[in-house]
């Protein structure tokens, strides 16, 4: 049986990072929250407000990596040559 991480491992093909949520990607999420296909398609607060993101940031993704059965998600960073 593999053991599960009690924090995000950072994934890399040199292109596409996938890393832990950082307290500084809070007005990202607070961006991604409030588009309405966003909205449409998931489970986000309606309206999403700057204190979801952070708990979201800051707590919930945090506290889902340190337990083996929480929720567990990673921020995807990826190169933008344009």
């Amino acid at each position: 049986m593999t053991s599960v991480p009690t924090s995000a491992p950072t994934l890399t093909d040199g292109v596409v990072t996938l890393r832990a949520h950082r307290p500084d990607d809070v007005d990202e999420i607070v961006q991604q929250g409030q588009d309405p296909e966003m909205q449409r398609w998931t489970t986000v607060p309606v309206p999403y407000e700057r204190q979801h993101a952070e708990v979201f940031a800051t707590e919930l993704m945090p506290g889902g990596w340190q337990n083996p059965v929480g929720s567990k998600g990673f921020a995807i960073e990826a190169l933008d040559e344009g």
